[in-house]
């Protein structure tokens, strides 16, 4: 539905009475304020109009403080006074709220000034859940502890991870779920992620946005070995999450039989494995040594058995994606398949593309 200054004026009308507290998420609130900024304003005086505020902004404010018990919401501010305004707007929903989304990219710059200031503020203290969604933060700064201690942690920001992880509580001893999509991440600095978080922690997804192949890629992607970026065998640190139940690592290289051993024989809990948008190495063969670890045979890089020999380990497996396949037939890997439906197990993967002719 398109957002417009009438339609945005009648929803807050029907917030302004008794069912707003009822009303326990504004989530999208952000996107949806933002879809107005090309309608034409109103040239008549709003109920809710804050002075030396944008009409935009105020309301945004008019939105938060109808609504006083607040779990989730999405927050932009357009001004370093801003933050003042919206946690005054939040006051009655301090006891409820739990999910912060600090929202940019929409229709004010939630630069770093202001981020942080909102990232300081003691109202965000008590929450659990924080998303971090492409907005400009001064990653050389310090936030001094001011990150509160929280469940769940989600950042986008296309930026090295190396800029964003001080954005992680000091405390990750509560943390149990964080989402990763920023242009690249280190080898040392995964493992050291992967150290920090404490034995019950359950879903990590990390995208990498640098690394990206056609959709579904040539063959020769295998032979060329298109991602310049280290391999997953390269990280280590999978092995004390005994936890896990859900991992998603997208757009990278080397989801290899070695690390696909080692992550189902340490998190035999896991429901979900997806590795969308990888491509898979090969492994050394074993009776003979001397032979070249980077064959790129399809049996070395993807052995259908071995793969699913690991694959049973995980009795709560629900969903596994394997991303990019060394093979241009959809059809390869019907044991794996047959296996999969058996179990009720939803199974996904891409076939490469063959190579054009010279």
């Amino acid at each position: 539905m398109e957002a417009t200054w009438t339609r945005a004026i009648a929803l807050h009308a029907s917030l302004v009475t008794p069912l707003a507290r009822f009303v326990h998420s504004l989530e999208g609130i952000v996107e949806f304020v933002g879809g107005i900024e090309y309608d034409t304003e109103p040239n008549f005086p709003l109920s809710f109009g804050l002075r030396g505020y944008t009409k935009l902004f105020s309301l945004h404010y008019s939105f938060v403080s109808a609504c006083p018990r607040l779990v989730a919401i999405d927050l932009n501010c357009d001004t370093v006074q801003a933050p003042n305004a919206i946690f005054k707007a939040l006051e009655h929903s301090l006891p409820t709220l739990k999910t912060v989304n600090l929202v940019g990219g929409s229709i004010w710059r939630f630069d770093d000034q202001i981020a942080e200031e909102a990232l300081r503020r003691s109202q965000l203290q008590q929450i659990k859940h924080l998303v971090i969604d492409n907005i400009d933060i001064d990653f050389t700064s310090q936030l001094n502890g001011s990150v509160p201690i929280l469940r769940s942690l989600s950042i986008v920001a296309e930026v090295h991870f190396n800029h964003v992880r001080r954005l992680f509580p000091g405390d990750r001893s509560t943390l149990r779920t964080s989402r990763l999509d920023v242009s690249t991440i280190g080898a040392d600095r995964f493992t050291d992620l992967l150290s920090s978080l404490c034995p019950s922690f359950e879903t990590l997804e990390i995208i990498c946005r640098d690394n990206k192949l056609d959709d579904p890629p040539y063959l020769r992607s295998y032979e060329q070995k298109s991602f310049t970026s280290y391999s997953l065998d390269s990280v280590a640190g999978f092995e004390s999450l005994s936890s896990l139940t859900n991992l998603a690592l997208k757009r990278f290289q080397g989801p290899s039989l070695p690390f696909l051993n080692v992550l189902c024989t340490a998190a035999p809990h896991l429901n979900t494995i997806d590795f969308t948008s990888c491509l898979w190495i090969s492994t050394p063969d074993s009776s003979n040594p001397a032979s070249d670890p980077e064959s790129d045979h399809p049996t070395r890089i993807f052995a259908e058995l071995a793969v699913l020999a690991n694959l049973h380990k995980l009795p709560h497996l629900r969903c596994v994606r394997l991303g990019y396949l060394p093979t241009i037939d959809a059809n390869a890997y019907p044991v794996l398949a047959q296996s999969m439906k058996t179990r009720n197990v939803e199974l996904e993967w891409v076939p490469c593309r063959p190579d054009p002719v010279e």
